[in-house]
């Protein structure tokens, strides 16, 4: 991992120079991609979209594109394949930051276009088409998720209604009180990788438990996932006393939920 993420950087820091080639600048934005991706799989959401300022860099240089000249935004929109792995990671680095309107925003932006290139057929003609459906429903969990903890009219109908017609029975049982966001989750998120270099004499060792390699880091988003959504019942209670009430005082409130 040390090893991919250094030619990453590498491959990064020297398109981005002044005055660099045409073919560097190209390696540059895609390995941002990928390095985008790579920091989310190990957990680090912060570097995860950090790693994408070089894309949004309003002060960037355009990049000859045939005849056309294109901002790097637009060079990575252009290829498919890294727009989608591009607006999935960012959009789980967002969530797991807080950031829920950003990850909305991510996440519904790509799922509208894939709708609209489902209807057309045009994203069968792309390779790898048959991953993109799996995806685009990992993707509306995700907005699941974000349409309940963060409750505002952020999607477009037609997306809104696709969330509602797969997972309408699951965000019912959050709404109860049963537990339903793991379920979500666990669909929906990246396959967490761990940094470490496993331990081989320890799993050749007589009677070693076989654990799959990456389970703790997995485990570990997961869990640290549901102690973030464990903050927002409190929240979802006190938010529902709010909308009963036109003008409520901060004792009765308090008293709602069991505070002094």
């Amino acid at each position: 991992v040390e090893t991919v993420l250094f030619y990453l950087h590498r491959l990064v820091a020297v398109g981005t120079r002044a005055n660099a080639s045409a073919t560097y600048r190209y390696l540059a934005y895609f390995s941002s991609v990928t390095l985008s991706r790579l920091e989310c799989l190990l957990g680090d959401y912060r570097a995860s979209i950090a790693a994408l300022d070089v894309i949004y860099d309003p002060e960037a240089e355009l990049v000859a594109v045939g005849e056309d000249m294109k901002s790097p935004e637009e060079l990575v929109n252009s290829v498919f394949s890294a727009r989608l792995s591009l607006s999935y990671h960012a959009g789980v680095s967002y969530l797991m930051l807080r950031r829920y309107k950003d990850s909305a925003s991510a996440l519904g932006g790509i799922c509208v276009f894939m709708q609209r290139g489902f209807k057309t057929g045009q994203l069968r003609k792309i390779p790898g088409s048959e991953q993109f459906s799996k995806l685009f429903d990992r993707m509306i969990a995700l907005l699941a998720i974000l349409s309940h903890i963060c409750p505002t009219s952020f999607l477009e109908d037609n997306i809104a209604a696709i969330v509602r017609e797969k997972h309408a029975n699951t965000l019912s049982k959050i709404e109860s009180g049963e537990e339903g966001y793991e379920d979500l989750f666990v669909f929906a998120c990246p396959k967490f990788v761990n940094p470490a270099v496993p331990d081989y004499s320890q799993a050749l060792k007589p009677g070693a438990t076989a654990v799959p390699y990456g389970q703790d880091a997995y485990k570990l988003q997961v869990q640290h996932f549901m102690n973030e959504m464990a903050a927002h019942q409190t929240l979802r209670k006190m938010r529902s006393y709010m909308c009963l009430y036109t003008s409520i005082d901060v004792e009765k409130l308090a008293s709602f939920n069991d505070m002094k």
